[in-house]
């Protein structure tokens, strides 16, 4: 995955296992509800409207804006016209790790006419300076479907 942008511009690939097909999920990575649910048994039952996954990223970061500031390219180091001031917090180059690791673990579960997702998130450190280490969030989503 190639990512250019205001924010991170980047170089990333992964693998990723999950127990469902892709044409079996929506956009956000939950089931389509167009499949039946059949209730023979609850292994069945769960395997149905279960939906686990696991991905694991490395991403070469180009620039990353919010670390080392705006413009991978420097044209004036003090600019007159510039209004902003520049940012006493930016990292220089080689505090910034070009490598970063990613690991994100979800699970999703259908109901009749919803679903309830739960996800954790791993990031490797993002910087070489003394705070640096790995940081985890996770995210709980219920969607409900008219």
């Amino acid at each position: 995955m190639v990512n250019v942008g205001t924010e991170i511009s980047s170089v990333a690939t992964g693998i990723k296992w999950q127990n469902w097909s892709i044409r079996d999920l929506n956009g956000q990575n939950e089931l389509l509800h167009t499949n039946p649910i059949v209730n023979r048994s609850i292994c069945n039952y769960f395997k149905r409207l279960m939906y686990v996954g696991a991905e694991v990223n490395l991403t070469y970061v180009v620039h990353n804006t919010m670390l080392e500031g705006i413009g991978i390219y420097k044209t004036f180091e003090n600019d007159p016209f510039d209004d902003d001031p520049n940012s006493f917090r930016e990292l220089k180059p080689k505090e910034v790790n070009r490598l970063v690791f990613t690991t994100r673990i979800f699970t999703s579960l259908r109901l009749k006419n919803s679903s309830l997702t739960y996800g954790v998130n791993v990031v490797s450190p993002e910087f070489n300076l003394s705070e640096k280490k790995w940081h985890a969030f996770g995210s709980l989503r219920f969607n409900f479907y008219l």
